[in-house]
Formats: C-alpha cells, structure tokens, sequence
C-alpha cells in the first residue's frame, strides 16, 4: 500500500528498532491497527513493514482528518522524543505543504494571486512542532 504524504513528515525507525517491534508483532500481535486515509497508510508505515517482516496479517483502519498533516504531527510529535533539530527537520517538511494549502484557498476564494510570504507557511510549519521559523529554515 501507497503512503500518505503526510505520512512521510517523519522519518522511518532505524533497523535495529524497527527489528524490536517486528519481534513484539511477533510475540504480541499488532496492538494499533494502521490508519488509512484516501487508501494511503497515513499512520503505521513502520507498523505495515514490521507486519510484512512478522508474518503477521495487519488491520486497518479508514481515517478522515480535516488536515492530514496537523493529524499526523499530533500523533507522532511526542511518542517519537524528538529534540529540537528533529523537529526543525520534520517543519521543514511540513513548510511546503502549508504553503500549497495557502495557494489553495486562495484559488476557492478567487482572489487575485497574491501568495503569502514563503516565511509564513515556515512559521506555520515552526509553530506547528514547536520550533521557530528560523529553525524550519
């Protein structure tokens, strides 16, 4: 299965942890089903390789956020302990896509094209994961 863009904010878990969860898979099952959203894994890409690598068929659930990222970063920002440069890295990522959901509305709105500075969608995207805009840069 596809991966969400969304889902792809955030790095996936080196060998050696991703190695602990396909043994605990094994031991215990799958304990959080994979949320899908638009039939793209949106959460649980390491869950669906770890699955694969356990001979463990996964569950699935169907999810509908009003904002996939912001759904994303609130699921993954605190259970992932990342320090402040992490969390730059993943803003970093988030940037373009507040930037294209600005350019967005205002195509619905039918307003003149009079895009937002590129500095608010890093700051968007800073605030989001609790770093500064700068530090997005």
């Amino acid at each position: 299965m596809k991966y969400h863009d969304a889902a792809q904010l955030f790095p996936m878990m080196a060998d050696d942890a991703l190695q602990a969860l396909v043994e605990d898979i094994r031991e215990n099952g799958l304990l959080y089903p994979i949320e899908v959203c638009g039939g793209k894994i949106i959460d649980g890409r390491n869950r669906s390789v770890a699955c694969g690598l356990a001979g463990v068929d996964p569950e699935y659930v169907d999810v509908a956020p009003d904002d996939p990222v912001s759904y994303v970063l609130s699921l993954n920002l605190r259970r992932r302990h990342l320090d402040e440069t992490q969390r730059a890295m993943v803003a970093a990522r988030a940037k373009d896509y507040y930037a294209k959901q600005a350019k967005e509305r205002q195509v619905r709105k039918s307003v003149p094209v009079n895009l937002p500075e590129q500095n608010d969608a890093r700051d968007a995207a800073g605030d989001a994961v609790g770093v500064s805009g700068r530090s997005v840069d």
